[in-house]
């Protein structure tokens, strides 16, 4: 039975950025891409090793302000 992944955003910010910064370097190994959901399921493929999920309830998102 699979261990259930930690989700990235429950990460501390100083793992997160381990991670993202170990990730830039395996995506320079990889074909580049535009398309946001193959990038979303290259790094949660990249980082089940670690026992870590990634979705795009992940990405951070920027506060509008009305008016």
């Amino acid at each position: 039975m699979t261990e259930p992944r930690i989700a990235f955003r429950d990460l501390s910010p100083e793992r997160q950025r381990q991670l993202t910064d170990d990730w830039a370097d395996e995506m320079a190994r990889q074909g580049t891409t535009c398309d946001l959901s193959l990038k979303i399921a290259r790094f949660d493929a990249w980082l089940s090793q670690y026992g870590v999920s990634f979705s795009e309830d992940d990405i951070p998102r920027r506060k509008h302000n009305a008016g």
